[in-house]
């Protein structure tokens, strides 16, 4: 790993330890007068040159999921400090870097180069994003979602998984003749995620949760019923059917965020799929020959 990012990072990262350990308390940093409340004030001088208050407030906010970082206003001392012992560290490190003029290096530019692309890019996908998903849209698209799952049933079910049908048979015969099905999954299940539950699956509705042969003996089965050996791409299943419901529809509330990132993510993906083909493309190989695409495969072209 890059040094600069070890010595930021352990810096930040003891920050980020502290205000998770300190009460909540609201000291100003030592040598600065409190300002007024979202005054964008310089916080210090590192050899003269200044750093903004706004500047460390960015820095704070990329060590927390977005919008969920706590106020810097409120931050105790100490977490501030070391806060602003890492921001010195970064200025510093900078200036060297500057001083060594590394910024003319080609691998340097490079990865700028880079870096401001994908920024670019960032920037331009989030602002796209917003307006080709609307409130309304991810509303409507609630609505839709919830009349096509309407008395949709789901069911819950445990299941016993095994390599050879032969064990599957011996297993449920085990199981009929008086051994509890969850103790039989706990010890003989190679599905060791859901073994240690007793093979309990949770919750799924039919189609698309579980492979099709699966879901229909599931399916298939009465509340508290014991399924034949059923086979699947993973081997021979046991199946017990634990219970059966109609599916709950969740508040849009809950849904809300799930919807908006599924539409942006599709609309996005028709938006430069768009761009890609009004663009006029053209290939070459490594001698600056022309190629043409058939079919997904590059072709000389003569």
């Amino acid at each position: 790993m890059n040094l600069r990012l070890i010595m930021l990072g352990c810096t930040l990262l003891s920050a980020t330890l502290s205000y998770a350990s300190t009460a909540d308390a609201t000291p100003s940093v030592a040598g600065v007068s409190a300002p007024t409340q979202g005054q964008d004030y310089v916080i210090l001088t590192i050899n003269g040159q200044q750093v903004r208050k706004s500047e460390v407030e960015a820095i704070w906010s990329s060590l927390f999921p977005a919008g969920t970082a706590p106020q810097f206003s409120t931050m105790e001392e100490t977490v501030k400090q070391n806060l602003l012992r890492g921001v010195i560290g970064e200025y510093l490190l900078m200036s060297k870097a500057v001083e060594a003029n590394l910024e003319q290096k080609p691998e340097v530019k490079q990865k700028l180069e880079a870096m401001r692309k994908k920024i670019l890019v960032d920037s331009f996908l989030q602002e796209k994003s917003s307006s080709l998903v609307t409130p309304a849209s991810v509303k409507l698209e609630y609505e839709t979602q919830k009349a096509s799952t309407a008395n949709e049933q789901e069911v819950r079910a445990s299941h016993i998984l095994v390599k050879t049908e032969q064990e599957a048979k011996a297993l449920l015969a085990k199981i009929k003749a008086g051994s509890p099905f969850e103790e039989v999954a706990k010890t003989a299940s190679v599905d060791k995620a859901s073994a240690v539950s007793g093979g309990d699956l949770g919750y799924f509705v039919k189609d698309g949760a579980m492979v099709p042969s699966f879901s229909q003996a599931a399916f298939a089965l009465e509340k508290g019923a014991i399924s034949e050996p059923v086979q699947s791409e993973f081997g021979w299943h046991i199946i017990k059917l634990v219970d059966k419901r109609v599916r709950a529809i969740k508040p849009f509330a809950e849904e809300k965020e799930k919807i908006e990132q599924k539409l942006r993510a599709n609309a996005l993906g028709d938006y430069i799929n768009s761009l890609v083909e009004s663009a006029n493309v053209q290939y070459f190989n490594e001698k600056g020959e022309k190629l043409v695409l058939t079919n997904g495969t590059q072709e000389h072209k003569h």
